[in-house]
C-alpha cells in the first residue's frame, strides 16, 4: 500500500512540474500562478499544498529540473578522439559552451527564470548542493584533457570555467535584453575568441 502511495505522489508532483515548466517555457515565470498550474492540470489549487509546501517549492523544484535538462543537451557534444590534441580538445570545449548558449537562445524564459526570479533555498534541501558539485565534476571533466597535456593547471579549471560561463552569462543577457546589441552569432564569435584567449589559442 505504500508503494501506491508513493507512486502517486510522485506522479501527482510530476503532473504539476510539467504544467509550470509549460507555463514558464510559453509566458515566464511571471505567469507561474498556484491557480494556473490547477487550471493546467485540472486538480483544485488547494491540492498544490499536499505536495509542495508553497509555489516557491514548486519553482524551486522546477528550476532543479530545468538544470537538468540543460545537462542533457550539454552531453550532445561531441567527444574529442582518443589521444585528442590541444586543438581538437578546445574546438570541444566550445561546442559544449555553445550548446549551453543554444539551449538559453532557445529558450529565454528559461534564462529569465534561472536569473532574474528571486529563488529561496528550502531549509531542508540537499539537491542543488549535489547538483553544484556534479557541475564542478563536470568542468573538471570537460577541461581534463587540457590538464593532462599541460596546457592548464587543475588548479585553474574552476577559475577558467567560471570566467567563461559569466561572460557568457552576461553576453546572453545583453542579447536577450530590449536594447541588446548583441546577436546570437555575435555572442558565438564573442565565445570563440574569449576561450581561445584564456586557453592560449590563436582565433
Amino acid at each position: 500500500m505504500a508503494n501506491i502511495k508513493v507512486s502517486k505522489r510522485t506522479e501527482t508532483q510530476r503532473v504539476l512540474l510539467e504544467a509550470a515548466k509549460s507555463i514558464v517555457l510559453s509566458d515566464g515565470h511571471e505567469a507561474v500562478t498556484v491557480r494556473r498550474v490547477a487550471d493546467l492540470t485540472g486538480y483544485s489549487y488547494p491540492i498544490m499544498y499536499h505536495y509542495f509546501k508553497d509555489l516557491n517549492a514548486l519553482l524551486w523544484t522546477l528550476r532543479l529540473e530545468m538544470i537538468g535538462d540543460m545537462v542533457m543537451d550539454l552531453k550532445k557534444a561531441t567527444p574529442p578522439p582518443t589521444g585528442a590534441h590541444k586543438a581538437a580538445l578546445i574546438s570541444q570545449i566550445k561546442e559544449i559552451f555553445h550548446l549551453y548558449a543554444q539551449y538559453f537562445f532557445k529558450h529565454p524564459t528559461v534564462f529569465r527564470f534561472f536569473y532574474f526570479h528571486n529563488f529561496s533555498k528550502p531549509e531542508d534541501d540537499q539537491e542543488y548542493t549535489l547538483l553544484e558539485a556534479s557541475f564542478s565534476e563536470g568542468w573538471f571533466e570537460t577541461f581534463g584533457g587540457l590538464v593532462k597535456l599541460g596546457v592548464l593547471s587543475a588548479d585553474a579549471v574552476e577559475i577558467v570555467a567560471k570566467t567563461i560561463i559569466y561572460s557568457l552569462e552576461g553576453m546572453i543577457m545583453l542579447s536577450l535584453s530590449k536594447n541588446g546589441s548583441l546577436t546570437e552569432n555575435d555572442v558565438y564569435e564573442e565565445l570563440n575568441q574569449l576561450i581561445s584567449y584564456l586557453l592560449k589559442m590563436e582565433g
